[in-house]
């Protein structure tokens, strides 16, 4: 580009407007959130490169970047699951989805037809395994230490069907499982070792992302709507609303402690840390 770093920085903080879905819930927010510091050290790249490149076809958070560690990073690239080492500087196609794309493994449920040209919409990767969601509902699961697609679904069929979250994670019995969270207003847990859906929670607005606590007993829901739900993991039922956003969430993440978690707006200004007793 002919115009720096700053000139460029500049010019986008005078002309860029944040996307609302509640209208001047950003200049409500501004007023009511403390102002972040600034011309602080908070971190320093280790390393950086352009020979990587991803791509990400929602302009809202959507978890189609995975380090799950300081060398491993696994990507998206139009139509191309992939992963990077940064030890070794070598960029691998994990899974092509632009094409034909079926299991190879037989399970209940699954579509042996498997699924044509997915857009995936997000993605999860941990323990050897990874799931990516598709605009249309779609579920693809996959054994990174394996041949070939393991599973595949679709997890609604309403017209209003993106995956908006996933995330793996291991019961208190060991199990692997994974939630997605979809534009349906549903939130499914899936048990990995059968491939079978294991839960089902409906709620009344689309809901753009789920966090399990530390202990597998809660669950945070943020979605269409300026509250987030604290839920029981096993029930479903709702344990407490939250209040403080003034825009709808799309992320949310728990602190180890599993007493603290965040919650955060869809245009960045808004975040609430909320106590868990």
């Amino acid at each position: 580009m002919t115009i720096t770093r700053e000139t460029y920085r500049q010019a986008r903080l005078e002309q860029y407007k944040n996307y609302e879905n509640i209208p001047n819930s950003g200049e409500a927010a501004m007023k009511a959130c403390k102002s972040t510091e600034k011309d602080g050290a908070y971190y320093e790249f280790r390393r950086n490169t352009r020979s990587v490149k991803s791509t990400i076809s929602h302009f809202q958070l959507r978890n189609l970047v995975w380090a799950t560690s300081k060398d491993d990073v696994y990507l998206l690239l139009h139509y191309s699951v992939r992963h990077w080492s940064a030890l070794r500087g070598v960029d691998t196609e994990i899974m092509d989805v632009d094409g034909h794309v079926a299991p190879s493994e037989k399970h209940p449920g699954s579509l042996l037809e498997g699924f044509f040209h997915t857009q995936i919409s997000t993605m999860a990767v941990k323990d050897n395994f990874l799931v990516a969601g598709g605009f249309q509902g779609e579920l693809i699961c996959k054994h990174l230490d394996r041949e070939g697609v393991s599973f595949c679904c679709r997890t609604t069929f309403d017209d209003n069907a993106i995956t908006n979250a996933l995330e793996i994670f291991n019961t208190s019995s060991g199990a692997l499982h994974f939630i997605a969270s979809n534009n349906d207003c549903g939130v499914r847990e899936y048990d990995m070792e059968r491939y079978q859906q294991y839960k089902h929670f409906r709620f009344d607005w689309p809901v753009n992302h789920t966090s399990l606590s530390p202990d597998g007993k809660l669950v945070i829901i943020v979605g269409d709507d300026t509250d987030a739900l604290l839920i029981d993991a096993n029930s479903g039922k709702i344990i407490h609303s939250m209040k403080g956003h003034l825009d709808y969430s799309f992320a949310s993440a728990w602190s180890p402690d599993g007493r603290t978690f965040a919650t955060v707006l869809v245009d960045g200004r808004g975040s609430r840390l909320c106590p868990h007793l």
